[in-house]
């Protein structure tokens, strides 16, 4: 399987990634990762801070097998159990509604700047 800086470098063009005017490097947050024969199927990277768990960056590799999905419901458990809330941007937003997993998050909060493009959007 390629490192993970490889996978963030190719699919995102650098491992690093600006989030909230802020740089991070996905090397250095958590992340989960869904692999199937060894294959790396689906990754998402988030970091916790007192507020909130943050999602920084989710690839889904495989199309038609739920893997997104399956990776936002690992990450609403975590928030869960560590009694968090969920943050999620814009794009992430419009991915989790397609998804229909919106639907079933009781844990949520959005970055106040970008809830107003999302509503525009439905």
């Amino acid at each position: 399987m390629e490192s993970l800086e490889k996978i963030f470098e190719s699919n995102w063009g650098s491992v690093f990634m600006i989030y909230d005017s802020k740089k991070i490097n996905l090397l250095e947050i958590e992340h989960i990762k869904i692999l199937s024969n060894n294959t790396l199927e689906g990754i998402i990277t988030f970091f916790e801070d007192p507020v909130a768990i943050h999602i920084v960056s989710l690839n889904s590799f495989v199309s038609g097998k739920g893997i997104g999905k399956r990776l936002l419901e690992k990450i609403e458990a975590i928030a869960k159990q560590r009694e968090s809330k969920l943050c999620m941007w814009k794009q992430q937003m419009i991915i989790a509604m397609q998804l229909s997993f919106i639907k079933h998050m009781d844990l949520i909060c959005i970055n106040y700047k970008s809830m107003r493009s999302v509503i525009n959007v439905f």
